[in-house]
């Protein structure tokens, strides 16, 4: 709340804690070169712990991890913090594998028990 008592919305307008929805921030198109920043270094991070994969597996894999990123921060700040990258993208890959894996045992599919198919690549470990 502004000092006025006026209520103010977030500034980036990522969603609040216990919000059920995730939608970015109408500024999500002025993010861009910030968000091919961020996916390069989640390429980067990937390929350096050994998950290669074909061009275009990794390359699904790396937008679905910088949109999960991208949605799940808390401030712009929080999302290109470098130094706390790592410790967000395994948070990020878990919940992804974790709503992989229920979608798989409620249509009673087969799976190695992985999750890489429905990520559409190498899991991050």
């Amino acid at each position: 709340m502004a000092a006025d008592g006026v209520a103010t919305a977030p500034r980036l307008g990522w969603a609040q804690p216990g919000a059920r929805s995730h939608h970015p921030p109408l500024g999500a198109v002025r993010d861009g070169p910030l968000r091919a920043h961020v996916a390069s270094q989640v390429l980067l991070l990937l390929q350096l712990k050994g998950h290669g994969g074909r061009d275009g597996e990794l390359s699904g894999l790396v937008a679905r991890l910088e949109e999960a990123l991208y949605r799940t921060a808390r401030s712009l700040e929080e999302y290109a913090d470098g130094r706390t990258l790592e410790g967000r993208l395994r948070r990020v890959a878990e919940a992804l594998l974790r709503r992989a894996r229920r979608a798989e045992a409620k249509s009673g599919g087969e799976s190695d028990g992985s999750g890489s198919e429905l990520l559409g690549g190498p899991v991050v470990e």
